[in-house]
Parts: C-alpha cells; structure tokens; sequence
C-alpha cells in the first residue's frame, strides 16, 4: 500500500529451484494454465482486507503465468495489470498464446526475447497499438528477457543525492530578499501593473 492508499502486487519471477525451473520447462514443452497456490491464497487476503478497493499488479516472466491464471477468479478486483516478459513457448496452442496474448493488460515485450515472443506473435494490432510497449531490441538472450532493461540503471541514483538545498519559493519574504522592477507603458497596457 502506498502512500496514496493504492494497492500494488508485485509477483516475482523466476528462481534457480527445482519448483521454478520445473515450472519453466513445462511452459517450454506446452503446459499451460501454471497456478500459484501461494498467489491465490495472497489476492484472496487482499480481497477480504480491502473490499471494494482494487488493485494493482506486475509480474514478470514465470509470474506473468501465474497472473494470467487468476484472471477468471480475481481480475475484476484488478486494476492495472503489468506484464513484463510474459513467458509462453511455440509448442503452447494458437488458441491459448491468442487469449493470453489479447488479454486484459499492459505488455512489455523484447522481440530479441525467446521467452515471450510467441505470445508477442499472437497479439492483434489492437493489443500491439494499445497495450503493448516494445523495447528496443537486445542480441543477447539474457538481456533481452531481463527485467533491468526496462528502467534506467540510474534509478536508484536518488539515493545518493546530496540534501535538498533552500527552497526559495516558500521563505518569508523580507525587503533585503525582494525583487523591484519597474512598471512601464507595455506592462500597464497589458494590465500587469
């Protein structure tokens, strides 16, 4: 919850466990519908503690899976949803990549990804001219699936700072700190005076 009040579920990707690597290789080898029991039980927690207040999530990669698969139950409590990567393989059905592909969300593709990009290729030009954002493309592979190429690397720059300075438009004002200029016929005219 931010300062706000909104809401934000953000969903991890992928690990190097047997559970997330045994995931990932049935996404490769055509497995669909990849639940999460643990992301289920969390948006039913949130459900009941905030009724009535939607909210926001973001996943990447595996976790794009594993959103996608709440839709039928949670996605009217959802707001924004924010997929990055979205993992999909070309052995899954035409028909299962259209409806992922072409569902209710924002999409951030690399066409160097080999992890989403048969999902990319099922999108229509409405989702591609209205919710998808394509990066620029990558050569390696693991760039081009990585979640860092979507923000700046200097994201966290802001943390070493120096303190904000004075802030002049909020000082009382005092007659050795006032500005005085002088009032002529273009300013009179111009009702500025």
């Amino acid at each position: 919850k931010d300062a706000d009040g909104e809401l934000l579920v953000t969903v991890r990707g992928s690990k190097l466990n047997f559970s997330d690597v045994a995931t990932d290789i049935g996404i490769a080898f055509e497995k669909t519908g990849q639940k999460s029991d643990a992301l289920d039980q969390l948006l039913d927690q949130i459900e009941a503690d905030f009724p009535d207040q939607k909210y926001d999530i973001s996943g990447h990669s595996l976790a794009t899976a594993y959103i996608l698969s709440e839709f039928p139950e949670h996605r009217d409590n959802m707001d924004d949803v924010f997929l990055w990567n979205p993992a999909s393989s070309p052995l899954q059905s035409t028909d299962f990549l259209k409806t992922q592909a072409n569902a209710d969300a924002f999409f951030f593709f690399n066409q160097g990804d080999m992890v989403s990009n048969a999902m990319y290729q099922q999108m229509t030009p409405e989702t591609l001219d209205n919710n998808a954002f394509i990066g620029p493309y990558r050569w390696s592979p693991l760039a081009a699936h990585s979640l860092t190429q979507w923000f700046d690397s200097s994201i966290n720059a802001s943390d070493s700072l120096p303190p904000p300075g004075p802030d002049y438009d909020n000082q009382e004002t005092a007659f050795e700190t006032a500005e005085f200029s002088r009032d002529t016929p273009e300013t009179e005219a111009a009702g500025l005076s």
